[in-house]
């Protein structure tokens, strides 16, 4: 059996400095991406990055869990859901004209009702950025931590 390497990699420009919570995310979310594009400089393209073979004119369950998620964020940092629609589009979550609209428009309901749940699970307060800025014996670790909410995890 071969190794992947045939020997180990060079250290990294930079070792030792501290690390951003963002990188500390993504390794967590995908070691293996992680690795193989931060330090053998390889992107693979994703399903979701992969050219449909047809036009879908309605959302998997996925794809409008995504959008729903998405948009309760949104509604939830004070930002008007309708600003979203533009984003959404960009971002490939609906399908193309009049369908899309619709799509977003239903997911939107959905997202205001969770939006309003978890504000009442919150007490009314919204979620906030931590700023970290941590030592450890392994390095410094750095940066800031979206949504986080004053009452704790939000279940």
């Amino acid at each position: 059996r071969q190794p992947f390497l045939p020997r180990p990699l060079p250290d990294e420009e930079g070792a030792g400095a501290p690390v951003e919570v963002r990188d500390l995310d993504r390794f967590f979310r995908g070691p293996a991406e992680f690795f193989l594009r931060e330090r053998l400089g390889l992107a693979l393209a994703t399903p979701e990055e992969a050219p449909a073979d047809r036009e879908p004119f309605t959302l998997s369950g996925l794809d409008r869990f995504r959008l729903v998620e998405d948009l309760v964020a949104w509604i939830l940092r004070g930002e008007a859901p309708l600003d979203y629609l533009p984003v959404a589009r960009e971002k490939g979550l609906l399908p193309p004209g009049a369908a899309g609209e619709q799509a977003f428009r239903r997911a939107m309901g959905a997202a205001w009702h969770l939006a309003g749940r978890v504000r009442e699970a919150a007490g009314g307060a919204g979620p906030e950025t931590l700023e970290v800025d941590l030592e450890t014996p392994a390095g410094r670790i750095r940066g800031a931590v979206d949504g986080v909410w004053p009452s704790g995890p939000l279940r």
